[in-house]
């Protein structure tokens, strides 16, 4: 039988119409590799050494007394009274038995519990939260379970398989540091004064919270010791922490790599990509603080830099191949818990129809927002996460990852089609299209494929997703009209400001657009447009620092 299949198929690939193909996509594969696009997509490399043989090469030999004093600082740090400090806590916690995290537990329960108790008796309470008594209830089995333990707290995190399993291949924590620590008892009457004290506190601020506030803490302390865990933190958060919550994590990830880098712990690479982001982020700065909108402006341009720093943190932490899988996978596992909800809410939830053409489209009952607040950021934030889950199907060995990846797949898609954003569905068939070329020339067959497909199409596809594609450029739908209005507004308003610009953030927007928008739409809070913003905000000399940035990636 596999003799008869493998004749089959290379009887199929020996075809004169495949073996055609084949010859045309490796054509235009060359073509496109040595034409004038071709040459200024692959140019990076010696773009990058003509740099740093030029002026980053002189900057070199006249710092060059910054790597002794590089040396002296990380040399003062690992010698000073605060490190050493809190490594030595940080041992002595991890040394404790697990006898004495059982007693601390098992009294933060208890006294949290009584807590309860006295409250029901004098006011009489009834109803109290169910997250609360089930903390309770966790608190007291965790300290059942610890109490049976002989082992110390970091023989725990060696031996479990589980534990292991999160400490030191999902987080990356070294076994060695563990391996090093020595058994501490611990002062049980301390343990149970702590957890008495903990459980009482239970009276003024909710059990949760507590204990949320020691997970976040050593959270907080595992990114010091290791950055890289503060931005695969950020990837799997995106998509559920408010913007001012993440910019938060950012730059606390960023302040405790800079600390690493002086300490000689991390390095810092610099190459021409790096240039571009630099610029773009003087540029917003700049488009900050001098601005139409006055102080307005400097809070979302921080932002905006704050969220660039990120990049840096990527591709100077996220290196390995642990990393980059640990990375990878946080952004899948997040999505896919997007995606799930989205479909759910799609079907069981309340759907809103704020963001649609309800007399155009009456065959479609609402749009999903998942865990944002507007279906078409939800869509541009599966169309991102898509290829991740394609490159994670691509590379994934086991047939155990390989189905778990296209279940998560085939949920992102399917939320991206609830989501009813146009624009999204034109973007994902276009980044799938970069996707292949870049993967495969190959891809070329498959595009003639597709387009040779297309009449077929209104014979599989649903009505209401043919009526939205094919109402893709239709002025007679309100949303679409809205947005030319604006367009035609928008570029009188950059053409004005043109090297300039008007500054960064919607009340900069909102304070100049006006005067130029059409009559009934002069409340848009931006240009409904990532490259004509930017020109509006920070003019045509950003928006080509963004562009060369794009390209240079």
């Amino acid at each position: 039988m596999d003799k008869k299949k493998s004749k089959s198929v290379s009887l199929f690939r020996g075809s004169f119409i495949v073996s055609l193909l084949n010859r045309f996509a490796d054509f235009v594969y060359k073509k496109g590799q040595t034409g004038v696009v071709g040459e200024a997509l692959t140019a990076y490399d010696a773009e990058n050494k003509a740099l740093h043989r030029g002026f980053f090469a002189g900057l070199a030999d006249r710092l060059i007394f910054s790597k002794k004093l590089k040396h002296s600082i990380a040399k003062k740090s690992e010698q000073s009274v605060f490190v050493y400090g809190v490594q030595s806590i940080f041992r002595r916690l991890a040394g404790l038995s697990m006898r004495f995290y059982g007693v601390l537990l098992f009294c933060f329960g208890a006294s949290g519990a009584a807590v309860s108790v006295f409250k029901y008796a004098r006011d009489k309470v009834t109803d109290f939260p169910s997250v609360d008594i089930f903390c309770t209830c966790l608190l007291l089995a965790c300290g059942l379970i610890a109490l049976l333990s002989k082992d110390s707290f970091s023989n725990l995190l060696l031996e479990n398989r589980f534990l292991s399993c999160i400490v030191f291949d999902i987080l990356g924590a070294r076994r060695s540091v563990f391996d090093e620590i020595e058994r501490v008892r611990g002062n049980k009457l301390f343990a149970v004064v702590l957890g008495l004290l903990l459980g009482v506190l239970t009276y003024a601020i909710p059990p949760a919270f507590i204990i949320l506030a020691f997970f976040a803490v050593l959270l907080l302390y595992t990114v010091v010791v290791i950055p890289e865990i503060g931005v695969v933190a950020a990837f799997f958060a995106l998509a559920f922490l408010p913007t001012m919550v993440l910019v938060a994590m950012v730059a606390f990830t960023f302040i405790c790599y800079a600390l690493k880098l002086v300490r000689g712990k991390r390095t810092f690479r610099f190459s021409l990509i790096d240039a571009s982001v630099l610029a773009f982020m003087a540029f917003m700065l700049m488009g900050g603080f001098a601005s139409a909108g006055g102080s307005g402006s400097i809070k979302p341009a921080l932002v905006y830099c704050c969220f660039m720093m990120g990049y840096f943190l990527v591709v100077n932490l996220i290196r390995s191949e642990m990393w980059i899988k640990r990375s990878v996978y946080a952004i899948i596992f997040s999505a896919s818990i997007v995606a799930l909800y989205g479909i759910y809410e799609n079907f069981f939830g309340s759907l809103k129809t704020t963001w649609q053409d309800t007399e155009m489209f009456e065959d479609i009952s609402g749009r999903v927002i998942s865990t944002f607040e507007n279906p078409n950021v939800l869509g541009e934030y599966l169309v991102m996460v898509i290829p991740f889950i394609l490159s994670a199907i691509i590379v994934s060995k086991r047939k155990s990852a390989k189905a778990a990846n296209l279940f998560f797949l085939a949920a992102c898609c399917l939320c991206l089609v609830y989501t009813w954003s146009r624009g999204a569905w034109l973007g994902i068939i276009f980044s799938l299209i970069i996707f292949l070329i870049v993967s495969t020339s190959k891809s070329i067959i498959l595009g003639i494929i597709g387009v040779a497909a297309l009449p077929f199409a209104p014979l599989v596809l649903p009505s209401s997703i043919l009526n939205r594609i094919t109402s893709i450029g239709n002025v007679g739908d309100s949303s679409t009209l809205y947005r030319v209005h604006i367009w035609e507004g928008a570029m009188k308003l950059a053409q004005s400001f043109n090297l300039s610009g008007i500054g960064v953030g919607t009340e900069a927007f909102s304070k100049v657009y006006p005067d130029y928008s059409l009559s009934g739409i002069e409340k848009a809070p931006h240009a409904h447009n990532l490259f004509l913003q930017t020109w509006i905000e920070i003019g045509l000399p950003g928006l080509i620092v963004l562009i060369l940035s794009l390209i240079h990636i």
